[in-house]
């Protein structure tokens, strides 16, 4: 029986629900509309990435903080997030479609535990048989930015939950480029972007935390982290941000690469 005195529906009505989206999913009307969707919130994403403002120079932060930064790019906009919004928008129909929506509690067998544990995630597929047969696709977990913002934020009465969600899927978008397992210095590249270019001064401190400290936070307890036998440089990370942004950004045409304003601008 569904319980009424609550906003969230029970496993078993959950998993009814779930399997009425997946039935969306193949609808190509329904796509269609969810489509035009995802192009309004990537032009979202492109005014932010082209126009928004740095919290850091407005954070009073010290010196050691921008010197840990110094290697990493200071152009006039985030040409990594702008670029792997780019190839993103190219990833087809499903490039933002959640595979397990809506919590079924126990009743979960995709991955189950996981989606607890962060708040946004790339998936990409590196090998060529394996990119033609799944989509590449970015996923949130809202529950866990709101909880996260509840928390850290609101209390304090700074930043806002648009800009932390904004700088989340920055965070995102450069997994398009910055994915490859074998090099470590891969997730330490994007926080340091993180911290120079996000919005948020919530979400700022916290990726200049994980840029500086990885083995202290997002690789804590990890006994496979490569930071248990590699010293961490943090330069290193700045360098591979700036090697990223040679390769991959291309020089702008109208703004910063793209049509202002059409559907097809991110194409």
């Amino acid at each position: 029986m569904a319980n009424f005195w609550s906003n969230s529906p029970g496993p078993m009505e959950a998993l009814s629900q779930r399997d009425h989206l997946y039935s969306l999913y193949k609808d190509p009307n329904w796509m269609l509309q969810a489509g035009l969707g995802d192009i309004e919130f990537e032009q979202d994403m492109y005014d932010d990435f082209m126009y928004g403002k740095p919290a850091l120079p407005r954070m009073g932060a010290p010196s050691y903080v921008y010197d840990a930064l110094s290697s990493f790019p200071d152009d006039p906009y985030d040409k990594l997030a702008m670029e792997g919004l780019r190839q993103h928008s190219k990833e087809g129909i499903y490039r933002y479609l959640d595979r397990s929506p809506y919590d079924v509690g126990s009743l979960e067998t995709y991955d189950p535990g996981r989606e607890e544990s962060y708040k946004g995630v790339y998936n990409i597929w590196n090998k060529p048989e394996e990119r033609d047969k799944y989509p590449t696709f970015m996923d949130f977990n809202l529950p866990a930015l709101i909880s996260d913002w509840n928390k850290k934020t609101y209390r304090g009465k700074q930043g806002n939950l648009q800009n932390q969600i904004s700088d989340n899927t920055r965070h995102e978008y450069k997994h398009a480029f910055l994915n490859k397992k074998e090099e470590p210095y891969h997730h330490p590249a994007i926080f340091g972007s993180g911290a120079t270019y996000n919005l948020d001064p919530v979400s700022t401190a916290e990726s200049f935390d994980r840029f500086l400290r990885p083995q202290e936070t997002y690789e804590k307890g990890n006994i496979n982290s490569p930071w248990n036998t590699v010293q961490y440089n943090p330069h290193k990370a700045g360098e591979l941000a700036q090697e990223t942004v040679q390769k991959f950004a291309r020089p702008p045409k109208g703004a910063a690469g793209f049509n202002r304003g059409g559907i097809a601008s991110l194409r």
